[in-house]
């Protein structure tokens, strides 16, 4: 008799929640439909559902975690081809996505910013403009995005 109620009880919360998911992922659909065009500068989002969105802080509707602001870059196509910028920023060895524009120490581990200078002409178009975005969901999960190039040495 307590198996009978037991397995019941489980299906009734497998019903529930999926039910819940696909009014969470229906609601989602309708709400991109809605809004194509964010013209915020912040959505925000969950850590361990990256496609719970909504234009203002808030909850999760799914794990109830406190959404935090994304970052999404726009960018600029009517530039040349060349890709020439000649910005100098200082930057960390060790955190590379820590931009500043006077030397100092890095916020992260103290280490003295180097001087990099972002003027450089790509031969590859846009392959030479690295960009490092670390969402929080890929830091959580330990993923980490580099850049690889290839350079023939020659004897």
């Amino acid at each position: 008799m307590y198996k009978i109620i037991y397995y019941v009880f489980v299906f009734a919360f497998i019903n529930i929640s999926m039910m819940a998911k696909s009014t969470d992922s229906a609601n989602l659909s309708s709400f991109l439909d809605n809004k194509t065009d964010f013209s915020a500068d912040t959505i925000y989002s969950c850590t361990m559902h990256p496609e719970v969105k909504s234009l203002q802080p808030g909850k999760c509707s799914i794990c109830e975690m406190d959404l935090i602001p994304t970052v999404y870059v726009k960018i600029d196509s009517t530039k040349s081809s060349g890709n020439v910028l000649s910005e100098d920023y200082y930057t960390c060895t060790m955190h590379p996505e820590v931009h500043a524009d006077k030397s100092g120490n890095c916020p992260k581990c103290g280490m003295e910013l180097v001087k990099k200078s972002e003027a450089s002409t790509s031969k590859h178009g846009m392959m030479g403009m690295g960009m490092m975005m670390d969402s929080p969901w890929m830091i959580g999960m330990g993923i980490i995005m580099v850049v690889v190039m290839a350079i023939h040495f020659v004897r």
